[in-house]
């Protein structure tokens, strides 16, 4: 589990960093702004720790990465 969190937290910190490099209008679905990567990866640290505690499944976690 933890190494499916490393990975979709790269995935979508590429996911910003292409889009930062795009002039306005090219953007694309699939491009995050910085405030939608941040506020994605608070959840993700937040349910990393829950998981890491016991509080949550590891299907809670996953849901929570693809979210």
């Amino acid at each position: 589990m933890l190494a499916e969190y490393d990975r979709v937290k790269n995935h979508n910190y590429k996911r910003f960093e292409r889009g930062e490099w795009k002039l306005p209008g090219e953007e694309t679905e699939k491009d995050m702004t910085f405030e939608q990567y941040a506020a994605w990866l608070m959840q993700a640290q937040a349910a990393r720790r829950a998981y890491l505690c016991g509080e949550i499944s590891g299907e809670e976690f996953e849901k929570t990465l693809s979210e």
